[in-house]
């Protein structure tokens, strides 16, 4: 019988629903996040996806790491 687990995959990006699961946010101040990530990377001339979604590294880079220990 064939193994029927799933596989984890990570995305290079982090939708804005997610980023709020993780700070235990809500979806309006989530999104206010992204929106204020995104503008920074702009400012350094970055080209970003859509708009609920930030590059995964860049945003637990500007958490500190907070994110990386903050449990779902």
């Amino acid at each position: 019988m064939p193994n029927k687990r799933k596989e984890v995959v990570s995305y290079p990006t982090m939708s804005a629903l997610e980023l709020g699961e993780l700070l235990g946010y809500g979806k309006t101040k989530s999104y206010e996040i992204v929106a204020q990530l995104r503008s920074e990377l702009e400012a350094k001339g970055c080209i970003l996806p859509n708009k609920g979604l930030i590059p995964r590294e860049y945003a637990l880079e500007r958490l500190g790491g907070f994110a990386k220990v903050r449990k779902i």
